[in-house]
């Protein structure tokens, strides 16, 4: 799938029902492959994965954004944990990003097998809860008036905490 922009305003996205009922995001581990816009990245550059639960109590994000920062939340979906940390945006580089979140909803991250550091911020106020129920939202946007598009090539979700050098898929 690729999130294609054509000016500064766009900010596509895409939802996919789970494939049963999920309760919780608590215990909960995944990875997503992406891309970056090939524009200079700013601080309205996003690549977002957004789970909700099947009632909408919980919530799951995960946010990289052009100006190196990332949000991580999981939990409540009217008022969730906050996590932030930072990356390196490079324009038309290729990631892996592979989360967990525990049992108690601390958020692990690794950006291409290098563990991010997190912080925890406070618990905030979330849109998430606009958002279909039981289902996993992903979206972006180059935040530039130039045409352009980031490739998204997977998305995997497993129960359970998993580390990153566990594989989803075919080899």
């Amino acid at each position: 799938m690729s999130m294609d922009t054509f000016d500064a305003d766009d900010f596509p996205i895409a939802f996919k029902p789970l494939s049963a009922p999920l309760a919780t995001v608590f215990g909960l581990s995944g990875q997503f492959d992406f891309t970056e816009y090939t524009t200079p990245p700013n601080p309205t550059t996003t690549y977002q994965l957004i789970i909700n639960n099947f009632d909408l109590s919980e919530s799951l994000a995960v946010s990289f954004f052009g100006d190196g920062n990332i949000a991580v939340q999981a939990g409540d979906s009217t008022l969730i944990p906050f996590y932030t940390g930072t990356w390196t945006p490079t324009p038309g580089a290729s990631h892996v990003v592979h989360f967990s979140i525990d049992g108690a909803g601390v958020p692990t991250l690794f950006l291409d097998g290098v563990a991010i550091p997190l912080i925890f911020v406070a618990d905030v106020g979330t849109f998430f809860a606009l958002y279909p129920t039981n289902m996993v939202s992903y979206g972006g946007g180059a935040g530039d008036v130039t045409p352009d598009s980031s490739p998204l090539r997977s998305i995997f979700l497993t129960a359970g905490v998993v580390g990153p050098e566990t594989v989803f898929c075919c080899p």
